[in-house]
Parts: C-alpha cells; structure tokens; sequence
C-alpha cells in the first residue's frame, strides 16, 4: 500500500515539476508567436503538455535520432542559409528516422511523396528511394522551404503550406478572407502541425529541464559518402563482410538502399552506381577493393576540380560542403532568377568546375 502512494506521490511531483509553461515569448525562424491572438497560447500549450506528459518515451527516442543527425542537417542549412527552427519540421514529420513511411506514402525524413522528390530530382525506384537519403533529401527539403518562403514570406504559412499543400492552404486563406494562419481554421492535421513544431522547439530548448538525453555514442557525421561503382552483382551482406562492418550499421546509415526484406537482404547490381556512407575507417579499404568513382566529401582546404555530369550548383554545393553563392563565384558563374523568384546557375554537362575549399 505504502509503495503505491510512494509512487503516486513521485509521479504528481515529476508532473508538476513539468507543467509549467512559463514561455511570455515565443518565436520560429525569426517570427514571432502572436500569444495574444486567440486561442494561439493554448494550441501551443496543448501540444506542448501532451508531448511532454503523454509520449515521453516517444521524446526520448526522437532526441536520440535528433542528435545522430542534428550536425549534418545544420549544416547543410547553413550553407544555404536556412534559418535552424526548420529542422523541427523533420521531428514531427518522421522522428528524425529517415525509413519512416506514412500511409499515404510519403517517405524520408522531409516525408516527400513520390511526385515532390521526382520533381526535386530525387531518384526513386525499385532500387533506390532518395527521399531517405539523409543528404540529398534535405537538399530537396531546403530548395522547397525556400521556395514557399520567397512565396509566403511568413514561417507559419510556410509550414501550413507545407503540411496541407500550397492549394489547399491558398484555397483556406481566400475563403475565409484571413491573411494569416493563426486566424484561419484547417483541417485537424494543419490545425495541429504547426502547433506542435512550435512546441517541439521549446521542449528541445530545455533539454536538462526535460531530462532528455542522447544514448547514441556515434553521430552521422562518422560516415563518408562516396560513389562506388560494382563491376559485379554484389550481395549486401557479401558487401558487409568484405569491410567488416555489421549488417546492422549498413543498412542504419544507408536508408536509401532497396532491402527486399530483413531476410532476404538486397543486391548491388552490375555495373550500377551507388552513393554509399561507409565508416570513414573503412574508406581506405574500399578503395582497395572496389572501384571508388569519387569521394563526395573533402576536407577542408582542398582544391577540386569536378566535371559537371547531371548534378545541379546547389548539389554541388552540398556535396563539398561550401555556399553556393561562393561556388558561383569562384568560377565567374552567372547567377539568374526564375519568375517564381528561385535564383538558379545553368551548368552544362562537361563542364569543369573548381572548388577551393
């Protein structure tokens, strides 16, 4: 009887000591929450405490996948100068787990459906699905944030927009004669998402307070991404043996890989290309044993020359890891605009471009 009030008591105490929503100021990528608005406090409340109370479990496995790929992805938005509060967006879209896959069939970390990624240029096949390739898909993820930026010039907007479609959040905005989307009414998901990315900001801006914690000893940015090219059909776990490396950690950082099932594995194909992240200790025995067609990582202060096949400036930008602005620069590349506004180089196939890092 004793240990039941015991831990009755324990409990309302960690209740209480998390039921404080002290925030008088709130803001997402530089704008700010209008708390004063009705009901706008409340929402943000409401998903706050059932976040934080309901799916603490949820929350602590989510923290973890943060930090395993949190450096990768700021630092791919600071290449392209997108504001940090949008990593959020992947914590409530797929936990920060870039296998995940909704029901209507939107996949990866960003949850592209299979039209958006295609027309990103991701490569989604039977083979191949891109949208879980934790780089280029955040690639794909910043090109269209900035695009409903250039268009909504409102990070609220942008995640409505992004959440229920530019047409369906246009269509709600002129039928109900409002200009912003605390003001109008959405479908419950819309109602709900932008709420609870706002409240995920803040629960993870107390990491302490909330007693989360990382139980990952590796982070993504342990893996090297290179290009290899299979002169033979390759099983994956023939693949895993010849680097030493468990089947395990093979198919965690490759999510972008086709795996027929956890039984049957899958196959690297003859003569295919494979962007693959390999452990960077095992970098120099892969190039021994296979033909490695380039790294696409460098370190810093490296001079590199890359001839163009299909890759766009922002790839390559991404790729080497330096500010696309810069890269056009470095090589007297004119920089021009699209009537929607998105500001684009034209490479051609061939070409040779510098990189000086």
């Amino acid at each position: 009887m004793w240990l039941r009030v015991l831990f009755t008591l324990i409990f309302l105490i960690n209740l209480q000591s998390q039921s404080v929503f002290d925030f008088e100021e709130i803001s997402f990528a530089g704008s700010k929450v209008p708390l004063d608005k009705y009901d706008v406090k409340e929402r943000i409340k409401k998903e706050y405490f059932k976040l934080l109370l309901d799916r603490k479990g949820y929350l602590l496995e989510l923290y973890d996948n943060y930090m395993f790929y949190e450096k990768m992805l700021l630092q791919a938005f600071d290449r392209e100068g997108l504001h940090h509060d949008y990593i959020y967006v992947a914590a409530v879209e797929s936990g920060f787990d870039p296998r995940t896959v909704s029901s209507r069939g939107a996949s990866g970390l960003w949850q592209f459906m299979k039209p958006t990624g295609q027309k990103y240029g991701l490569r989604i096949d039977e083979i191949i699905d891109e949208r879980n390739h934790p780089d280029l898909s955040t690639e794909a993820f910043i090109k269209h944030i900035k695009i409903l930026l250039d268009k909504y010039n409102d990070s609220f907007k942008v995640l409505a927009a992004y959440n229920n479609g530019e047409f369906a959040f246009d269509q709600t905005l002129q039928n109900q004669k409002m200009n912003d989307y605390w003001d109008c009414i959405s479908n419950h998901e819309t109602s709900e998402y932008v709420p609870k990315i706002v409240a995920m900001k803040l629960i993870f801006s107390e990491v302490e307070k909330n007693r989360l914690s990382t139980f990952a000893d590796k982070t993504f940015d342990k893996y090297k991404n290179i290009e290899i090219v299979f002169n033979e059909s390759l099983s994956f776990d023939d693949f895993c043996s010849m680097l030493n490396i468990s089947y395990r950690e093979f198919y965690q950082i490759n999510s972008h890989l086709i795996h027929d099932s956890y039984r049957k594995g899958g196959r690297f194909l003859t003569n295919g290309n494979y962007n693959l992240y390999i452990p960077y200790d095992k970098v120099k025995l892969c190039q021994n044993i296979f033909s490695v067609n380039r790294f696409l990582e460098y370190e810093a202060s490296d001079t590199i020359f890359v001839k163009i096949e299909n890759e766009t400036i922002g790839e390559l930008a991404l790729i080497y890891g330096i500010n696309w602005r810069e890269l056009a620069r470095q090589n007297d590349l004119k920089i021009e605009k699209r009537k929607n506004g998105l500001e684009y180089v034209d490479l051609v196939k061939g070409q040779e471009i510098i990189i000086i890092r």
